[in-house]
C-alpha cells in the first residue's frame, strides 16, 4: 500500500481474508522508491507483488513508474481519489459529500477545516476508519483495485488458461434486432465460465443508433469468484474492471450467488471509470476543472 491509511484500510476490510490466504500488508511512503523496493523483493511465481497507488492518473510520474515495475509476478494499479480517504462512502462518515479543497491546500488538512473537525489529521482518520465495518462503505472504485490485486497475488499461473478464455470469448455477436438483448454463456472446462452480453442498441437524438458491448468472464475457485468486465465504446476504446467475492467457510457453494456478486462489482467499478472518464473529457473540452461526476 502507498501509505499507512490505505493499509490500515485494506487491513480493516480484507484482514480476515488475507491472512488465510497468507498475504502480508505493508505501506510504502510514496511511490518514488517503488522501482528498488520491487527488485529487492524479487517477485516470482511463489511470491507475487502488488501495490496499491493513491490517484494513478494516465500521464503521471506514478503511472510511468507503475509502467515501468509491473510485470508477470508484480501489478500496480491505482484509484481515482486524491487520497484513500475519499474512498469511503461519505454516507458511511455522516457527511453530505467530500469538501473540494483548493489547490495548493494539504487536502486533509482542508477537509478537516471544512468539516469543522480539529486540524489533527491522524484523529479524523481514526474517525473515519471507525465508521468502516465491511465493504458497503467503500466506493467501487476501490473495491475493484483492491481485490484485483487480492486476486493477482492469491491465483496461481495459468497463462494457458488465460489464453484459452481470450479465444473462447472472442468479440460477443451483434444483437439479433433492436431492443431485444441477448446473453450468451460459454462454458468451458472446469468452473471458469464466460458470459458474453450483447446490449441492444440505444436510439439517441438525431436518430443516432450507439451500440455498446459489454463482456463478463468469471474465473472462480472453491472459495472465490473473479469477475473481468470490458466495454467496447464507438470509438474503440476499451474499458475493463475487475470484480470480486469471496465465500465464508461456513457458507454453502453457490456459484451463481458469487458470479452476481463479482459481476454487480465489476460493472460498478466499470460505471465510475466510465464515469471519470467522461468528467476528463469535459474539463478538457471546457477548458475549466468541473466537479466530479457521481452515480
Amino acid at each position: 500500500m502507498e501509505g499507512r491509511h490505505d493499509a490500515e484500510l485494506v487491513e480493516r476490510v480484507w484482514g480476515d481474508d488475507l491472512r488465510i490466504e497468507g498475504v502480508v500488508v505493508e505501506y510504502l511512503e510514496g511511490v518514488d522508491d517503488l522501482p528498488a523496493i520491487v527488485e529487492a523483493f524479487a517477485p516470482g511465481p511463489d511470491a507475487r507483488l502488488g501495490v496499491l497507488v493513491d490517484h494513478l492518473v494516465p500521464g503521471s510520474k506514478e503511472s510511468r513508474i507503475a509502467a515501468a515495475v509491473t510485470g508477470a509476478h508484480a501489478l500496480v494499479v491505482g484509484h481515482p481519489y486524491i487520497d484513500v480517504w475519499q474512498a469511503v462512502k461519505p454516507s458511511s462518515v455522516g457527511i453530505p459529500a467530500w469538501p473540494q479543497v483548493p489547490r495548493g491546500q494539504d487536502w486533509k488538512t482542508g477537509v478537516c477545516r471544512a468539516l469543522g473537525w480539529p486540524e489533527n489529521t491522524g484523529a479524523a482518520w481514526q474517525r473515519i476508519l471507525s465508521r468502516v465495518r465491511s465493504y458497503k462503505d467503500l466506493e467501487p472504485a476501490l473495491l475493484g483495485r483492491v481485490e484485483e490485486l487480492i486476486d493477482f497475488v492469491t491465483a496461481p499461473e495459468d497463462a494457458e488458461g488465460r489464453a484459452d478464455a481470450e479465444a473462447a470469448g472472442g468479440r460477443p455477436p451483434e444483437a439479433p434486432g433492436r431492443g431485444a438483448p441477448v446473453v450468451h454463456a460459454v462454458r468451458r472446462a472446469g468452473r471458469e465460465r464466460t458470459l458474453v452480453a450483447a446490449i441492444p442498441e440505444v436510439t439517441a437524438m438525431l436518430k443516432t443508433a450507439v451500440g455498446w458491448h459489454v463482456e463478463l468472464e468469471f474465473e472462480e475457485d472453491t472459495h472465490r469468484t473473479r469477475a473481468a468486465a470490458l466495454v467496447r465504446l464507438p470509438d474503440g476504446t476499451e474499458v475493463r474492471s475487475h470484480g470480486y467475492a469471496s465465500r465464508h467457510p461456513a457458507d454453502g457453494n453457490q456459484p451463481r450467488v458469487g458470479e452476481e456478486v463479482a459481476g454487480a462489482r465489476a460493472l460498478n467499478d466499470l460505471a465510475m471509470q466510465l464515469l471519470t472518464k467522461a468528467h476528463g473529457e469535459i474539463d478538457s473540452a471546457s477548458g475549466r476543472t468541473s466537479f466530479p461526476l457521481s452515480h
